[in-house]
């Protein structure tokens, strides 16, 4: 089984040593050669089968050689070691799986690896399931399983190696036309699983991707003009005299995924849509593996938004606009300048996104989860210093009262970055000062608070706007100038000192600049009022109580 032939790690051919003294290197620079990290690529290319079933390519040996040129070459890839496999004898089941082993044992997590296969591919079907298989030179098509490769197999292995950034490159075709040796089974009506070529996200290391020159049911095809297979052209072409073109987020080096993008489009343009290469990426931060140009000189300034195999079809065929422009569609990947942005995703007059989201230079964001990052955050605490003012109580608090209030928001989404929030804060302050017949006297007074609201939040690029109602509860406890009177006293009579109890009530609106995600600045007022009896003439009417107040919000 292939399986357990790639998974044995422990085959290594003996070594013969001289027994000699030779010049060497001085141990540091030994030890800094050994951890400077690597880049190697296994390049595969069969014509020639020895099975007169499998039919004989013209362009898979040309296909491995031009990019095992590319991938040597130092305005390339300039990979450190490329290891091209094309005669029959380097192309046996044998030789393919002993490569593998090789780099199983030799790299490391920090070092770069591609492999590369152009061949005929075939596919078996085991009951309700198909196997797929990447045909070596001696194949045999009654033995598959020992003779040629499993892809399943191989993709399970290629997850297991140590390399971080790492890509899987197959130009070659399972069912139908070019580079494929079968016809599909008749169908007879079973349920097919398992047939996609592309393994999920989820099951893929931080900088994995697989690339396939086909869709499950297309051709891969070769092209007498072009020289090559149609698809490997295109990612040639990607690395060499179309770099610039392929380079879409500008960052003068063109990576695995910007290569594929590349390749995909014109191989579709070129076939008519008959071929349409799909690909599996798995991309954390700036984890992707250059393919061409120099990584030391990268400037990135832009952010990449990308998706390609997902489990919901929903995604498939949705176009991307960035701030009302097109920019692209799904599967692929879109670059945009850093910053705030109006995302909108958009599929048959649906939009499934539109909203504001933060995209940092230099990250990658998957586009599905755009969603949650655009809808905004459910919740958010603020602590935000205020002023409380209310003219006709300047007898009970001066001419403001200075003060801090902690608040917490739960907003219940309605759309990108929209909908009805509810809020709950309390706060507390002191006025410095009073007036007693409209004189100021120094006698500090402390107040509190708490309030409780329903609003209606909106992101507006970087503009945060919240609009509602709300409720305020107030204390001012008694506070005397002179010496307390004795006895019961009716706050009515001396209501400045004797203090107050009451609710206020209003609208509020709170503006705020959108920092990040997670943080914004706001300024909020609440022009609420009471109904009240300042003077104690039993008249009484409303009065105002003010509140406006600067904070900082933390959102998640």
């Amino acid at each position: 089984m292939i399986v357990a032939a790639l998974l044995v790690a422990g085959c290594v051919a003996p070594v013969v040593r001289e027994k000699g003294m030779g010049p060497s290197l001085a141990t540091a620079a030994a030890l800094e050669a050994a951890l400077e990290p690597r880049r190697r690529a296994i390049v595969i290319g069969i014509d020639d089968y020895r099975s007169p079933a499998f039919p004989d390519l013209k362009h898979a040996v040309d296909d491995a050689e031009a990019l095992a040129d590319v991938l040597r070459a130092d305005r390339g890839g300039a990979f450190d070691e490329v290891v091209a496999l094309t005669s029959p004898e380097a192309t046996t089941r044998e030789s393919i799986v002993r490569a593998l082993q090789e780099a199983r044992s030799e790299l490391r997590r920090e070092d770069e690896l591609v492999v590369y296969f152009s061949g005929h591919g075939t596919r078996v079907r085991a009951a309700d399931r198909y196997v797929r298989y990447l045909l070596a030179s001696d194949s045999q098509p009654s033995d598959l399983d020992g003779t040629a490769v499993d892809l399943v197999a191989v993709q399970a292995f290629f997850a297991t190696l140590a390399p971080a950034r790492k890509a899987l490159i197959v130009d070659a075709c399972f069912h139908g036309e070019g580079k494929s040796v079968v016809r599909p089974d008749p169908f007879d009506g079973a349920p097919i699983l398992d047939d996609a070529l592309v393994p999920r996200a989820t099951t893929m290391g931080p900088a994995e991707a697989h690339l396939f020159a086909t869709s499950p049911g297309r051709p891969s095809l070769e092209s007498d003009a072009l020289g090559h297979g149609v698809y490997t052209n295109f990612l040639l072409e990607a690395l060499t005299w179309g770099l610039d073109d392929a380079d879409r987020d500008e960052d003068g080096v063109v990576t695995v995924w910007e290569a594929h993008d590349h390749a995909r489009g014109r191989t579709i343009a070129y076939t008519n849509g008959a071929q349409v290469p799909e690909a599996a990426f798995r991309v954390v931060g700036e984890a992707d593996l250059v393919l061409a140009g120099d990584p030391t000189a990268r400037s990135r300034d832009t952010a990449l938004l990308y998706l390609y195999a997902n489990a919901e079809p929903k995604w498939d065929g949705v176009d991307v606009l960035i701030d009302g422009r097109a920019r692209g569609a799904l599967p692929g990947t879109v670059s945009v300048h850093g910053g705030r942005h109006r995302v909108t995703l958009t599929k048959g007059g649906h939009d499934l996104l539109d909203g504001y989201v933060t995209l940092r230079a230099g990250q990658s964001y998957r586009v599905d989860d755009l969603v949650r990052i655009a809808a905004g955050p459910s919740g958010a605490l603020t602590t935000r210093p205020v002023v409380v003012q209310s003219p006709p109580l300047r007898a009970s608090v001066g001419p403001g009262v200075p003060g801090a209030e902690l608040e917490g928001t739960w907003r219940r989404n309605e759309g990108p970055a929209r909908g009805l929030t509810s809020a709950l804060r309390v706060g507390g302050g002191g006025a410095p000062t009073r007036f007693v017949d409209d004189v100021s006297t120094s006698a500090p007074r402390g107040v509190g608070w708490a309030s409780a609201a329903l609003a209606y939040q909106w992101d507006l690029r970087r503009v945060r706007l919240r609009g509602g109602w709300g409720a305020t509860g107030v204390l001012i406890p008694p506070s005397w100038l002179g010496e307390r009177p004795t006895g019961s006293i009716d706050p009515a009579a001396v209501p400045s000192e004797a203090g107050w109890v009451f609710f206020a009530t209003g609208p509020e609106l709170s503006v705020g600049a959108v920092v990040s995600e997670a943080w914004a600045l706001t300024v909020t007022t609440r022009p609420h009022a009471a109904l009240l009896d300042p003077d104690g003439d039993g008249r009484a009417g409303l009065i105002p109580w003010w509140t406006t107040g600067l904070g900082v919000e933390l959102a998640w």
